[in-house]
Order: C-alpha cells, then structure tokens, then sequence
C-alpha cells in the first residue's frame, strides 16, 4: 500500500461538526476541485465522479468515527483500489486540524501514472475544507 497525505490544514470548525458534514456524500462534491471532477453523483452511502482522463471514482462510506474520522473505500468501476480518511484532531475550542489520509494499492506502473493525481486530487479536498471553514 502506498500512503499519499494531504498538509495538515487548521480550521474553524469543530471536530464533531465536521465529521458529520463529511460523512454525507454529497456534501463531498463541494470539496472536490471543480475544475478537475465532472459528473458527480451522490447516493446516500457514496458518490461517483469523473478525474481528468475521463477516469471514474466511485466511493462507498465505510466508516464513520464521531468526532475523529470519516472512511470512504473505492468501489467497483474505480481502476485503482484505495481507502481514503478525512481526520480531524481537535485543537482547541471550536477549531481542528484535519488531513486528508490515503492508502492506495499502487504497483510501480499505476504508481508513476496516478500518484501525482492523486495527490493533486487530495491536496484540493484538504485546501477547500480551509476555505470552506476558515
């Protein structure tokens, strides 16, 4: 498994709050990059989405952590097998830290090809959660 993690970002928000925004799937488009996602359709347990290349995301919600972590895991139709958490550490009164974490079955060709993607993809969630709750 290869872990790809976004920076860790401060927010205005408090852990308990933020998992539940999290935790509905279609909460999740508005911190995709909308530049980069096409075709976004949320189910009330996932989403589904296009990446550049027309490549499709599919996600399932596995697990949800009240007050620490939401889990989504890729679904059939996603051509690369991973788990994505979104974490989120309380700081201080009404304020957390959160990142984005991701373990992907990468071999060394996929690697190559979607590490940067996915990075890209991931940096771009935990960069709108701070716009999103400043």
């Amino acid at each position: 498994m290869t872990p790809i993690d976004s920076p860790i970002v401060q927010l205005g928000a408090d852990a308990a709050t933020l998992v539940e925004q999290v935790a509905v799937p279609a909460r999740l488009e508005d911190l995709l990059p909308g530049d980069k996602i096409s075709d976004f359709v949320a189910t009330e347990d996932g989403c589904s989405f296009k990446v550049p290349g027309g490549i499709p995301i599919v996600l399932g919600r596995d697990e949800v952590v009240p007050g620490e972590r939401v889990r989504y895991g890729s679904r059939k139709g996603t051509p690369i097998r991973f788990v994505l958490d979104l974490v989120f550490t309380p700081v201080e009164a009404g304020r957390c830290d959160a990142q984005v974490r991701c373990q992907a079955e990468l071999n060394p060709f996929t690697k190559m090809m979607a590490e940067k993607a996915l990075t890209s993809l991931f940096d771009a969630i935990a960069s709108n959660l701070r716009a999103t709750y400043p």
